[in-house]
């Protein structure tokens, strides 16, 4: 059973996906919003590794690009950030892309470089972004 802070966090990140494939649809660009199961940081060594678990079997190959959003504050939940996450597949069409949401806990030193996409049926999928 959800929280209430939980539930708002929940309808909070729903608008924000929503507002953002608004703005990517008047750019000519045709989203699919992926369902995240759950999101969290793992501690690999040195590295944090953004590691997330989706409902849907994920529909992009290995030769993806992550375009992640700049952090906000998660308004329903103190200390926690939120961004946006795109995932481009160069096998697909230009005008297509895929979107979910991304909250972690802001105390924490994450560059939001490395990420661990985890489908239903188990299939992982590591990746690095680098900033410029």
């Amino acid at each position: 059973m959800q929280s209430k802070t939980d539930k708002a966090v929940s309808v909070w990140i729903a608008s924000q996906i929503k507002t953002e494939m608004t703005r990517l649809i008047t750019c000519g660009i045709h989203p699919v919003a992926l369902r995240v199961k759950n999101f969290g940081i793992v501690h690999e060594k040195s590295l944090f590794v953004n590691r997330v678990e989706f409902i849907d079997i994920l529909k992009f190959t290995d030769k993806v690009q992550l375009m992640v959003s700049e952090p906000v504050e998660c308004a329903p939940k103190a200390h926690f950030m939120y961004c946006n996450i795109v995932v481009l597949d160069s096998t697909q069409s230009s005008t297509n892309c895929f979107i979910f949401p991304y909250v972690y806990e802001r105390k924490r030193k994450n560059k939001l470089q490395d990420w661990k996409l985890i489908d239903s049926t188990g299939r992982e999928l590591r990746l690095r972004v680098n900033f410029k």
